[in-house]
Parts: C-alpha cells; sequence; structure tokens
C-alpha cells in the first residue's frame, strides 16, 4: 500500500491520500470538486487522529456488498456507446479504508439522503451509491457537530460507518477507489457546509420565476388542456409562472433517444415553427401569459465523452453530446427540463429501455458501476452549461440524482417518494449535506403536504396522473391550495433572497435546527420543523413544538408563544401547520416591483439585523457577483421601536434606480424610520395590532 500523505491545502482544510495511480479522481477530473492550487505537506492535522490499516476492512466490505446488493444484474447488451467490460474488475481501480475517532457526545450530519427517518446518523451504516427510490443522492459529505467535516473523494460504491461496528469510530471504506479524503474544520456546521460549498460549489439560484409554484401538467394533455389550466390558475389569482409537461409531449412515449419529436397531434410545434418569436405556438401563448415551460426527459447516455472533451483530454467529440438535441426545443421556447430518475438512478433496472448494465464500459474507459455516482452530477452539470451557453441565461433544471458538486446544477426533488414526511426529512437531510434548492411531489388531498410544500424552498404540483387539480379537490383543499399558493407569492422577495445568501454563503434556503440553533439539544434530530431563511419557523406531523429561546409570533393568530420550552400546538383548520416568526424577524414581501412591503415583528427589547439579497432573477452574472444587498437594522426598547433601512450594497443591470418601502409594523410603540439610501423613499408606515402575518 502506498503511504498515506497528508497535505494542508489551506487554511483548515487538509488532504489525506494514498494514492497508487497517477491519475486524480473523476470528481477532480471533471471539476465536481475544486481543490486550492498550492499546498504543502504536514505530518498532522491538529486535533485530529486517524487510522487507515485496520485487517478487518476487506473482510467486512465483503459483508457489506452481500448485504446492499439485494438485485444482482444479468448480463446484457450495452448500447453502442457502451462496450463490455471484457473482463475489467471494478475492484481493480483498489480499495481503502479510514477510521477517525469520534467521542461519545459528537453528533454528525450528512450523506444526503441516507437517512430516511432521521438526522443524526449515528448508529448506522450507509452505503453512497446512487439507489433508484433508496438513496437517491448520496452526498458524501459527514460533518461532526464538534467543529469538524470529511469530504469523501471517491468515485464508485463506498460505506460510512457511523459508531456502528464500534461506536468509538466513524469509519469510511471502499473498494473501487484509492484513499482520498478532505478533512476541514469550523465553528459550527454552518462554517462546515461554506467550506463544503466552497469545494463542491455553491448552490445555483434558479430563474425567480421558478420560486413561485410550478405546475407539471397531467401525462396525456394536450396544449389546449395545458392552457386551460393555466387560465384557471390566472382566474383563481394563483402565483404560478412554470408549467412543466410529462413524456406525452413526445412522439416516442418515453423517449430516451438523441432524435425526439414532438407529438404533433398534442404540441403542434412542427419544425417550420420552432422558433421563440413564432405567435402562434402553445409556448408562445403560455409566454404570454406569463408562464414557462419545461420539459421532461429520462436519459440512458454516455456522457463521459462530453466530460473527457470539457476535462482538455479530448479534441473532439466521438458522438453526440447530450444536450446537442434539446438545442432546438430551447429555441422553441422551453425555458427548462425534467430530468427523470429513469435508468440513471436506477442501475440495476433492466429491459428493453435500459441497455445499460453494471458490467459494461464507458467511452472514457471506466466501467459503469464506477461512473454511476459521478454521473448524477455530469448530466445536470452538462444541462446547465449547455442551457447557459445557448441562452446566455439561467434554466429551471430539476432532478431527484445527486452526488458531490450537484447543487451546484440543478434544483433536486424528492422523486417518486411523494409528499408525506419521509420526503420531509429526506428535505432536511439534503440542506445538511449542501443542497439548497429542494421540493418534494406535494400531496394536493394532505393539508400537512400542502402547508410544507409550499414552504419547501420550491414548491411543485406534480399532477401527472389521475385528478391533482386544486378545483377538482373540493372546496375545503381548493381553499386551502389557493391560500398557500398566495401564501408563496408574497413570501418570494424573502425566499428569493435566502437563495442568494445560499449561492453566497453556503447556507441553504430551509435550515434544520442543528444548523439553525447550534447547541439546542432539543434540535439535534428534530424532523418535524426547520427553519425557513432566517425568520420564518415550520412546523408539521407533529402536535409539539420545541421553541428556542426568544419570543415566537404565531403567523396564523398572531398569537405570542414563549420559547426555551416545549408547547402544544394544533394549527387553525384552514392551515396545514405551524408557521411562527422568531421574535425581530424582518420579512419583505411584495405585491409589485415598485414598491417593497417591509414586515416588522419587533420583540421585547433588542437589536436585530436582516440583509435583503437581490439581482436580476434571470441571467448568469449572480455567478459574476452582480448581487445586490440592503442591511436592514431593527431595534427595540419599551417605549419605541428604530428601523434602519441602509444604503445598497452591490449592483446588478436593470435595478430600479429608486423604490418605495412600505412598513408594516406588528406592534404599537412608536417606530421611527431611516432611510440611507437618497434615492429610495418610506411610501407609507402601517401599524397592525395584531401580529399575524397578515396574508
Amino acid at each position: 500500500m502506498k503511504p498515506v500523505r497528508m497535505m494542508k491545502l489551506d487554511e483548515n482544510l487538509y488532504r489525506i491520500t494514498a494514492r497508487q495511480q497517477d491519475e486524480d479522481s473523476l470528481a477532480l477530473r471533471y471539476g465536481l470538486i475544486q481543490l486550492p492550487s498550492n499546498g504543502r505537506a504536514v505530518d498532522e492535522i491538529p486535533g485530529l487522529s486517524f487510522d487507515t490499516s485496520w485487517d478487518g476492512c476487506e473482510e467486512m466490505l465483503h459483508d457489506l456488498e452481500e448485504e446492499y446488493r439485494s438485485i444482482q444484474p444479468e448480463k446484457i447488451e450495452g448500447m453502442p456507446e457502451m462496450k463490455k467490460a471484457q473482463g475489467m474488475r471494478a475492484d481493480s481501480f483498489g480499495s481503502f479504508f479510514i477510521r477517525f475517532p469520534i467521542s461519545a457526545e459528537e453528533k454528525f450530519y450528512g450523506l444526503g439522503e441516507a437517512g430516511k427517518d432521521h438526522l443524526e446518523l449515528r448508529g448506522k451504516i450507509y452505503q453512497n451509491f446512487t439507489k433508484y427510490q433508496a438513496d437517491e443522492i448520496p452526498i458524501p459529505l459527514i460533518m461532526s457537530n464538534r467543529g469538524w467535516g470529511i469530504l469523501i473523494n471517491a468515485d464508485g460504491k463506498h460505506f460510512v460507518d457511523v459508531g456502528c461496528t464500534d461506536e468509538r469510530y466513524l469509519c469510511c471504506m471502499g473498494g473501487m477507489d484509492e484513499l482520498d479524503v478532505l478533512v476541514f474544520k469550523g465553528n459550527d456546521l454552518s462554517e462546515l457546509l461554506e467550506m463544503y460549498t466552497r469545494l463542491s460549489g455553491r448552490p445555483m439560484v434558479l430563474p425567480k420565476w421558478a420560486y413561485t409554484l410550478t405546475y407539471i401538467a397531467p401525462l396525456h394533455a394536450d396544449q389546449f388542456v395545458v392552457m386551460d389550466h393555466a387560465e384557471r390558475f390566472r382566474n383563481l389569482a394563483i402565483p404560478s409562472h412554470h408549467i412543466s409537461l410529462e413524456p406525452g409531449w413526445m412522439k416516442k412515449f418515453y423517449d430516451m433517444s438523441t432524435k425526439k419529436e414532438w407529438n404533433l397531434e398534442k404540441f403542434h410545434v412542427p419544425r417550420w415553427l420552432e422558433k421563440r418569436e413564432k405567435p402562434e405556438t402553445f409556448l408562445s401563448a403560455l409566454r404570454r401569459m406569463d408562464y414557462h415551460v419545461s420539459l421532461w426527459l429520462c436519459i440512458d447516455y454516455d456522457l463521459t465523452d462530453e466530460a473527457e472533451r470539457r476535462a482538455g483530454r479530448r479534441e473532439e467529440n466521438q458522438y453526440e453530446p447530450w444536450y446537442q438535441h434539446l438545442e432546438r426545443f430551447v429555441n422553441a421556447g422551453v425555458d427548462g427540463f425534467k430530468l427523470d430518475p429513469a435508468n440513471m438512478t436506477d442501475p440495476y433496472r433492466l429491459g428493453e429501455q435500459s441497455p445499460s448494465t453494471l458490467f459494461g464500459v464507458c467511452s472514457n474507459g471506466v466501467p459503469f458501476e464506477k461512473m454511476h455516482n459521478i454521473n448524477q452530477t455530469l448530466l445536470p452539470m452538462q444541462m446547465y452549461e449547455g442551457f447557459a451557453k445557448q441562452m446566455n441565461k439561467r434554466p429551471m433544471l430539476h432532478y431527484c440524482g445527486g452526488y458531490t458538486g450537484v447543487q451546484k446544477w440543478c434544483a433536486a426533488t424528492t422523486g417518486d417518494n411523494g409528499g408525506q414526511m419521509g420526503a420531509m426529512v429526506w428535505l432536511l437531510n439534503l440542506a445538511l449535506s449542501g443542497c439548497s434548492n429542494t421540493t418534494v411531489d406535494m400531496d394536493l388531498y394532505a393539508p400537512e403536504s400542502i402547508h410544507f410544500a409550499f414552504l419547501a424552498p420550491w414548491a411543485h404540483l406534480n399532477a401527472w396522473s389521475g385528478v391533482r387539480q386544486p378545483w377538482y379537490a373540493g372546496k375545503e383543499q381548493c381553499d386551502m391550495f389557493i391560500r398557500y399558493a398566495k401564501l408563496r407569492g408574497r413570501l418570494l422577495p424573502y425566499i428569493y433572497s435566502a437563495a442568494l445568501e445560499a449561492h453566497e454563503t453556503g447556507m441553504p434556503i430551509i435550515r434544520p435546527f442543528p444548523l439553525a440553533f447550534p447547541g439546542y439539544e432539543m434540535g439535534e434530530n428534530l424532523i418535524t420543523q426547520y427553519m425557513v431563511g432566517p425568520a420564518l419557523m415550520v412546523g408539521c406531523y407533529t402536535d409539539t413544538l420545541h421553541l428556542p429561546k426568544g419570543d415566537w409570533i404565531e403567523a396564523w393568530t398572531g398569537d405570542v408563544i414563549s420559547g426555551d420550552r416545549t408547547v402544544s400546538y394544533h394549527p387553525p383548520k384552514e392551515y396545514g401547520g405551524a408557521l411562527l416568526m422568531k421574535e425581530g424577524a424582518i420579512i419583505p414581501t411584495q405585491e409589485t416591483e415598485e414598491e417593497m412591503i417591509l414586515n416588522l415583528f419587533p420583540g421585547k427589547q433588542g437589536m436585530w439585523t436582516y440583509i435583503l439579497y437581490e439581482d436580476d432573477g434571470e441571467s448568469l452574472e449572480y455567478e459574476k457577483g452582480a448581487i445586490a444587498k440592503t442591511k436592514i437594522t431593527l431595534e427595540a426598547d419599551e417605549k419605541q421601536i428604530r428601523l434602519i433601512i441602509g444604503e445598497c450594497q452591490g449592483d446588478y443591470a436593470g435595478r430600479m434606480p429608486g423604490r418605495n418601502w412600505h412598513i408594516r409594523v406588528h406592534d404599537g410603540r412608536l417606530l421611527e424610520a431611516k432611510m440611507m439610501n437618497c434615492a429610495d423613499r418610506i411610501s407609507n408606515i402601517e401599524k397592525i395590532e395584531d401580529g399575524s402575518l397578515g396574508l
């Protein structure tokens, strides 16, 4: 075995390697991880020890493989771009083992969707290998609440034992990679996430319109059904600007080829109409109604040829890059894609539509099984970069698969796992793994699902089957749906600000309690509550709420609940769960572009700050730092409240030179307000006696 080397790459960032091969990992080759260019050898990592020499590793790996490989794929033919493995074994790439001593009090978080009913990871062994409906986004990141974390730079399947076999150790092992682990340090989980997203990419920001409601139309709808549903949303005053079409849009149902065609009997977009300026297409009609359209895709394709070219290892492609055949649909007016899991997240799925096999070799010479995790990020990466190059703006991409760095390229869903509590737990674990733009398939007929799905980072109603339209769900459900949709529409500035903050800092839009309230013991494994941004708390699937210190204002009624305790809670019948504001909350809402509404919920005494992030909502300039930030300060004592709206820092194209600020203070004390930006003005100050959010 090659001697273990340690490098200090940056302040609080170290690398532990024992590579026998000259080349780096595929994750590094293809840019899923970006490391500092400089580093120096060190003899130790201060405050952290490890061991790489456990003799029982090979036997344990064999047992774990047998336990997890419940389905043995049969040998089948590969597609033209795939070759048969010709006897190459995946384990010829090497194996690794490393373990770190851990204390009995430490708590561990991360690993993407590995935790299905819990946040804290101790006491179990987890397999990091993308598997449909089991673990579709396995992020090889694990963080300790004691201020350290590791990113396992392994391409293939590997395992993480969090104090299960031996409660004294955190162990990482795999049979397809050599040892390569990045260790980083920070004061809390937020600093560790900042470091992870610095290495693997900050979360992308969706187009601003994508943070309202997405509607996924029925599977076999035609263009007139889709436009009728779009009109119904408008008539009900439901804020929605995104419609996604299921595979019925294709001439060949579930067409995985690069020869797709519109189903002209349902969506009449012949080739001679495939231009955005053609007003007679249904795409143009929806755009005039202020909707954007996405198309469903599934894929069974070798992405490694294009990845090799982008990595500078090939001058020309051997075959067509995957995104290339989609350019014509974007030219016609499509603004995004839903990437279905299909064969990408399920390497064991066999049949006529699934020629891939674990025994195949990809265009880059790597066995398919070793590429499987990496493919989950290569797909949205190539889609995002292809669309960005073609249109010079962001696409709306969402996918239920993922691996290291996926947050940089697309939004995530919990796929076909429904919209109930299990899906909510996955959202929390994804947030603790660096993913910010996440959602679930809302269950229109379950109030709790409506509640938390509309208060997820982005919201969508997947009406692909059955009768899943709000106007058919009965008056009570329809009214609730509309109520939440309007709430989300008004909260758009607040949610979008949190999305931009995530891009700048790595702090996700939703914040599980271990992230939002470090050291709060009741929140260490809390799966029924989370924060949205810095000030809003969501509770769901529970009749008790755990409240940290301070006062909390119930959004539906305005009741003030003192914190530092656990309380019983039942929402009003019109709502599906709890929504509370933290004392000192500053929540921007908006009715028009010209006027920003600032909702203030001051506590009895103290000072609170909030930063409003804004950009143009569509271009790629946010990646270059074209983001405006306004610091807002709220201070209160027994007699009065003082508000300071600071001068805007930063800029972006199209920013309004002046803005009206409508102040809503949910308090009876005297308000003194000061505006630091001379171009803006306070148009109105409104005092609201009750403390409800007023939505």
